[in-house]
């Protein structure tokens, strides 16, 4: 797999483009429609049907726009949006493959978080898919 396919893998799974953005004159609405940004990172996250509420094609019009998918495979900070999402069960499986993906035959309790910081983006996605039955 790309690291494209991968990053539209993971969106794909925990739901990213679930939500949408309005733009007016080339600028994002802001979260709860107050306010104005020239920064996608910084718009507001509105479910389809709450932004065709908002869309309207006249006059000045607000349209809807899909988000840039995330480049979970280069970024830490991008990753964390799936990691913050794993938990119970899931969570333990995660660091199991996370264990493998180190080479790592057995940790102690207080080396687990470790053995997850040290992984690379792209480590933490295959991680990731492989928790989901999603790597090829």
């Amino acid at each position: 797999m790309t690291n494209q396919e991968i990053n539209e893998r993971i969106a794909e799974i925990i739901g990213f483009h679930n939500k949408v953005g309005l733009k007016k004159r080339g600028l994002w609405y802001r979260d709860k429609a107050c306010g104005y940004t020239n920064q996608e990172s910084e718009a507001g996250r509105f479910t389809l049907e709450e932004a065709k509420k908002r869309e309207y094609p006249h006059d000045e019009p607000v349209t809807i726009h899909k988000f840039t998918t995330p480049n979970y495979t280069d970024s830490l900070d991008a990753c964390r949006e799936f990691m913050e999402k794993i938990q119970g069960v899931d969570r333990e499986e995660f660091v199991i493959i996370a264990r493998y993906l180190e080479r790592v035959d057995t940790l102690y309790e207080a080396e687990e978080q470790w053995a997850l910081i040290t992984l690379t983006p792209l480590e933490l996605c295959e991680a990731f898919l492989r928790l989901k039955g999603q790597w090829e």
